[in-house]
């Protein structure tokens, strides 16, 4: 049996900070030239953000939506607006992922069973991973969603804490939380597409912390 491996994706596979300014001009310009004014401010749309958010974030489209329906002083066309944050969607593969992600996932899958492990709004993460082509890389069974903490993710999936895996990380406070959680687990802190093995000395110096509170 091959060994576990977890892998993030925001900031991990998938270049969010490219990704969304241009999901963000989609809002303040839906359906627009994007070089002309802005239809709307950065608190409409995060005042709409903060409407559709309330059991899972439903979505960008769920989003240009409601903001259709709330500002109908606005005039904008929102089928012009959808169709644009579909094309942007579809885009996620060729123009978001970092170089060499598919290629890094497809390395791992010979030496381990491979998870990916995301946190965000439910709707918009599964529309993102399923348009990047890496859950069709894992499986969709292996593509675990959470909106709350990784570790309890992890815990949900039946993961003991003593359990030996390895969980490919860009956040530290997540590495950290995870690592009290689990002491038998290994880390690759990733970003901006590259990836690097924690040494054990390091893991325990500087991410050990937490755990050592938990266990007071």
């Amino acid at each position: 049996m091959k060994p576990k491996i977890f892998v993030d994706f925001d900031d991990t596979l998938f270049d969010k900070q490219k990704f969304w300014p241009d999901l963000v001009e989609i809002f303040k310009r839906p359906g627009l030239d994007k070089n002309g004014p802005a239809l709307f401010t950065d608190e409409e749309i995060s005042v709409s953000y903060k409407a559709v958010y309330t059991d899972g974030y439903a979505g960008a489209e769920a989003q240009l939506i409601y903001m259709h329906n709330t500002y109908p002083e606005k005039k904008f066309d929102l089928e012009a607006a959808l169709a644009e944050l579909s094309q942007l969607m579809s885009e996620i593969k060729d123009k978001y992922l970092f170089p060499g992600a598919i290629e890094y996932i497809e390395e791992l899958k010979e030496n381990y069973d491979v998870y990916l492990i995301t946190v965000g709004g439910l709707e918009f993460q599964k529309a993102k991973v399923k348009n990047s082509g890496i859950e069709e890389l894992v499986g969709e069974d292996h593509c675990l969603y959470t909106e709350g903490s990784k570790e309890q993710k992890l815990l949900d999936e039946k993961i003991q804490s003593e359990d030996e895996f390895t969980l490919v990380e860009d956040k530290k406070k997540t590495i950290r939380s995870v690592y009290a959680t689990f002491p038998n687990a290994k880390f690759v802190l990733a970003g901006q597409g590259q990836f690097r093995e924690i040494p054990e000395e390091e893991l325990v110096a500087e991410y050990g912390e937490e755990r050592e509170l938990r266990v007071a």
